[in-house]
């Protein structure tokens, strides 16, 4: 079985009930495999770490799960070499506006390596810190500091660390917010957020298995 999502978003991020969904049809229908196909860029790590589930491995539940960077290159295998298709143009619209995305943004952020966590510092003192506590990979936190340069003293520090350094600035930390929104909310460059996700895959391998860039 086969599912198909078409986001008109090409920031959007296939969230972990569309899996959900598929496998709830498939399984009643006694399939034991199944896709799902988007047009988002990616999938949200819920949905990545769902689909590797014990219970599915036990019932020997297959789910694939294909986003638009797969899909363009599973169409381009069956492109005809004679002329451009339609579907070129998305292609190129769509990479073309991740390219213009990485470029604008890449110096609007640099990243602070904690023992437990990770921070995320704006270059434009407008907007605030992003927080990634390995507590809770699938949450992270924002806080409005002025004094963004004595962040760099928490480099390799914990995040109990952190708190007790807010505490001193008076500054309290926002509701959490699902990190698979982090990217699109505030224009994190793919390279930074790889860096991020590729340090949470190799502290944690069991437990998220792969991530999609």
């Amino acid at each position: 079985m086969i599912q198909v999502k078409r986001r008109k978003n090409v920031d959007a991020i296939e969230g972990v009930n569309t899996v959900k969904l598929l496998f709830a049809s498939a399984f009643a229908r006694r399939a034991n495999r199944g896709m799902v196909v988007t047009t988002a860029k990616a999938f949200s790590r819920p949905s990545e770490q769902w689909i590797k589930r014990q219970r599915l491995k036990e019932v020997k539940f297959i789910i694939k799960l294909t986003n638009v960077s797969d899909l363009m290159t599973m169409i381009d295998a069956i492109a005809s070499p004679d002329q451009e298709p339609p579907w070129v143009a998305h292609r190129k619209n769509y990479f073309g506006h991740m390219a213009a995305m990485v470029g604008v943004t890449r110096a609007r952020w640099y990243y602070v390596e904690m023992a437990d966590g990770e921070i995320l510092i704006p270059e434009n003192t407008n907007s605030p810190v992003l927080i990634f506590d390995h507590g809770s990979l699938d949450e992270y936190t924002s806080a409005k500091i002025s004094s963004l340069d004595s962040l760099e003293l928490l480099r390799g520090k914990t995040m109990s660390e952190l708190t007790l350094f807010l505490t001193k600035v008076g500054c309290q930390l926002s509701l959490p917010r699902q990190t698979y929104f982090a990217q699109g909310d505030w224009g994190i460059p793919n390279d930074i957020m790889s860096l991020i996700e590729k340090r949470w895959l190799k502290l944690f391998p069991e437990e998220l298995g792969s991530i999609s860039p």
